[in-house]
């Protein structure tokens, strides 16, 4: 059964929208193209493409206009992500930081145009075991020694709570795309 098919049947009220890759995306909806200004996550190999979520938005807003999504998933997985670790143990995530604020400004500015987002679900909060990888990847923003079991939390997590505490963040376009 198509996607579309499953939104315009009855009951259906709300969607979710897993955003980790741009693959599926640009395979789906677009011709092959390689855009120049691409950043790829190294240890996944997968583009970072943050301004999909906003266009994915803006297509619910059009074929289905009073359709409410959230997206149900986000996050990045990084590899060796203890290398930075600094003098006072915490992990400094930065990219994570990044790729956060970037998603998140896309989902504002497609909220503010009139999609009807009501959630933006981090992948996730403590770092955790993967079926495609095991403990390869770190995800969360939380750190979880696996030999101690001991969480400490990372340069994100840090940011994910003065977000929160704050109800938002400053956007300075000079961040983006530093991951």
């Amino acid at each position: 059964m198509q996607a579309s098919t499953i939104i315009t049947r009855p009951g259906c009220s709300i969607v979710g929208k897993n955003w980790k890759k741009t693959a599926g995306f640009r395979k789906k909806y677009y011709a092959h193209y390689e855009w120049p200004q691409r950043r790829i996550k190294a240890s996944k190999g997968w583009e970072i493409y943050p301004k999909g979520i906003y266009d994915i938005a803006m297509v619910l807003k059009k074929r289905y206009p009073a359709l409410e999504w959230f997206v149900s998933e986000t996050g990045m997985g990084v590899h060796d992500e203890e290398r930075f670790r600094n003098e006072e143990g915490i992990i400094q995530d930065r990219y994570r930081i990044v790729f956060l604020k970037e998603h998140l400004y896309w989902v504002h500015k497609a909220i503010d145009e009139g999609s009807l987002c009501f959630g933006f679900h981090v992948w996730v909060a403590f770092d955790c075991w993967s079926w495609n990888n095991a403990y390869r990847n770190r995800y969360g923003r939380m750190e979880v020694d696996i030999n101690d079991q001991k969480r400490r939390i990372k340069a994100s997590g840090l940011w994910y709570r003065d977000v929160a505490g704050q109800k938002g963040f400053a956007w300075d376009p000079a961040d983006a795309g530093h991951l």
